[in-house]
């Protein structure tokens, strides 16, 4: 990247988002963010941030944010929604508004889109991990709306030069979920788990994450133009990111506990029906309060559904990735840390 680079990032108030912003500012990147009006977006306000309050939906609005910008970082999105509608609309349907506007610029420019491990849908065994060639087979609303997306984007291929990254279970700084996994730890020195089966799952720190989709982005292969191409060689233009470490749940357990000094912790699975219980439970408070919670049915199925694991051989053999430290000291930096609001 080029100091003084001037790109564009959606969903930068996001857990992913805010990361990917703090690694393109120490880049000397200029960044202008699209932030939706009532959003909290106060961190944003610094030096080398351009903001611009408006919707995705606003082809105006897109037009301003992309003039003069060479790279489009993606992130925006919906994981949970109150119908599947919902969801094809903000992780689709404004995908293909995004991609629209960026093919008439004078210049378009490079498209990373974050997709996600869940469109792919999970690993066939514990012992395979996913490749990007593989077919694609999600289980849940929150992967196929993903997949979705990555279709619609097929077909402005021709006329943009996109980039498809689908992360796993992502982790780090800023990260409210994970927090409140780790709190529970510290406090009871219980880790809770949706069901007690040897399922395996990739993961990704977020500032690992940042940099893939970075690399990607200057030296990425492209979705193919033409729909021939894309047959001869299914999985161009799409890397997964993972760690080179695959625990199962209790090995979770275990990493957390170690990572913030506890020499046992209690790995305590729930039974599905109680999972889903809690989760519909969750679901009609959220509708009640008018905002959208996790846990979800959908996370729910999507934790049932087995082994999640992909492979980052194709981002490490192309474009240099490595993730930088063990599983165990990027969780001990993250349980050390409080989030920012």
């Amino acid at each position: 990247m080029v100091r003084g680079e001037r790109v564009f990032v959606t969903g930068g108030t996001g857990f992913v988002g805010r990361n990917l912003v703090d690694y393109l500012l120490g880049e000397g990147m200029e960044v202008t963010c699209l932030v939706r009006p009532g959003s909290r977006h106060d961190f944003l306000r610094r030096e080398g941030v351009r903001l611009v309050v408006g919707e995705l939906s606003d082809e105006s609005v897109l037009a301003d944010c992309l003039s003069g910008v060479s790279r489009v970082f993606h992130v925006a999105g919906s994981v949970a929604a109150f119908s599947y509608a919902e969801m094809l609309r903000v992780n689709c349907h404004l995908t293909e508004c995004l991609a629209r506007v960026c093919v008439e610029q004078e210049k378009p420019p490079i498209f990373l889109y974050v997709s996600s491990l869940a469109a792919a849908g999970p690993a066939k065994s514990s012992r395979r991990l996913r490749v990007e060639s593989d077919v694609p087979g999600p289980i849940s609303d929150y992967g196929r709306s993903k997949l979705a997306a990555e279709e619609v984007l097929r077909r402005y291929a021709d006329r943009l030069p996109i980039t498809v990254v689908r992360p796993p279970m992502i982790f780090g700084h800023y990260d409210k979920e994970m927090q409140k996994w780790l709190k529970t730890i510290r406090k009871l020195g219980i880790f809770f788990i949706p069901a007690y089966r040897p399922y395996r799952f990739s993961m990704i720190e977020v500032q690992d994450l940042a940099r893939l989709m970075i690399l990607a982005s200057e030296k990425g292969e492209r979705l193919p133009a033409h729909e021939e191409m894309y047959v001869q060689n299914p999985g161009q233009g799409i890397y997964y990111a993972s760690h080179w470490e695959y625990p199962s749940y209790l090995e979770m357990g275990k990493l957390f506990g170690s990572a913030m000094g506890r020499r046992h912790v209690l790995t305590l699975p729930i039974s599905p029906p109680i999972s889903y219980l809690g989760a519909y439970l969750c679901y009609w408070w959220s509708r009640w309060r008018g905002r959208p919670m996790l846990p979800t049915p959908d996370k729910v199925r999507e934790g049932l559904a087995g082994s999640w694991l992909c492979s980052a051989e194709k981002a490490r053999r192309q474009l240099g990735f490595e993730p930088r430290e063990p599983l165990v000291e990027q969780i001990q930096k993250l349980a050390s840390t409080t989030i920012p609001y």
